[in-house]
């Protein structure tokens, strides 16, 4: 049988690297990396994140530090576990 416990905490603590890897590139880095890559998905979806990304800065900027700040609290779980 496989014991899930012991995977669960080796994905959590990848996903929050790149949660928190992503929100800082798209802060450092600004418009160029969150367009790059855009042509090669689908139309529905670089629709949908062109719509974001046509927000209010403000928008932008809160929905970046909201992904970080997910990131960063399953990286704090992780470390408790």
């Amino acid at each position: 049988m496989i014991n899930l416990e012991k995977y669960t905490g080796a994905v959590l603590l990848g996903l929050s690297i790149f949660l928190m890897l992503d929100a800082s590139l798209a802060f450092i880095v600004g418009e160029h990396y969150r367009y790059w890559g855009l042509r090669y998905m689908p139309v529905w979806y670089r629709s949908f994140i062109f719509k974001i990304y046509d927000s209010p800065k403000l928008v932008l900027w809160l929905s970046i530090l909201s992904e970080f700040m997910v990131g960063f609290g399953l990286f704090l779980y992780f470390q408790k576990q």
